[in-house]
């Protein structure tokens, strides 16, 4: 099967490339399958888990935000938070404590709510530092 370039970024840098079969991706309009010489688009990212194919297995990642460009011979995933789904302990924290600031602030002007939000993106742009760090290098 052919394979093509996958790199996912986010603000703080570089999270992963890898040469891959098959990427499964969350778009705001559904989800999109992506083989090596797919057709070029840009679209945007919406939330949620985006799959990975490669020859002998299936990397996961929790996204949200950004877009994706396609080009035939490379797939770049540009996510305002993306983490790798091995750490799922922590993203069901993070997730957690993000509904309950959402439940919390129901009842709160907008200013204030937008304020809350902005300090949950940045933790989990965080969280997602502080996960790369601990991650070996892939397909380099």
């Amino acid at each position: 099967m052919d394979v093509f370039a996958l790199e996912i970024v986010t603000p703080e840098g570089r999270l992963t490339t890898a040469e891959v079969e098959f990427v499964e991706i969350p778009g705001v309009d559904g989800e999109l399958g992506i083989y090596a010489g797919h057709t070029p688009l840009l679209t945007a990212l919406s939330t949620g888990e985006l799959r990975v194919y490669l020859r002998t297995e299936i990397a996961y990642y929790a996204v949200a935000g950004g877009y994706v460009e396609v080009r035939p011979e490379l797939v770049r995933v540009v996510a305002t938070f993306a983490c790798a789904g091995e750490d799922e302990a922590r993203i069901e924290d993070a997730c957690q404590r993000a509904k309950t600031a959402l439940e919390v602030a129901e009842n709160e002007p907008d200013d204030v709510i937008k304020g809350e939000v902005q300090a949950l993106k940045h933790e989990l742009v965080k969280l997602a530092g502080a996960h790369r760090k601990r991650r070996p290098a892939q397909g380099k």
